[in-house]
């Protein structure tokens, strides 16, 4: 996720954003893994995705490959 904001592939402080909302989930008892958030991003990176406050362009480089 560093990398990818360092390169301006996602939002800037998007793993405070995401550690923002996984607390706010967390408050309102609709609990998801820590890991599960960071996943769906990492997903966003890979597939491209259009979001109300931000897009992010599908990367499909050596960042999410398995």
């Amino acid at each position: 996720m560093f990398f990818a904001e360092d390169r301006m592939l996602v939002p800037p402080n998007s793993v405070r954003i995401i550690l923002d909302q996984w607390t706010n989930l967390k408050d309102m008892d609709a609990y998801v893994p820590l890991y599960n958030r960071f996943k769906l991003c990492f997903g966003y990176l890979n597939n491209g995705h259009k979001g109300k406050l931000h897009d992010i362009f599908a990367y499909n480089g050596l960042v999410c490959s398995r």
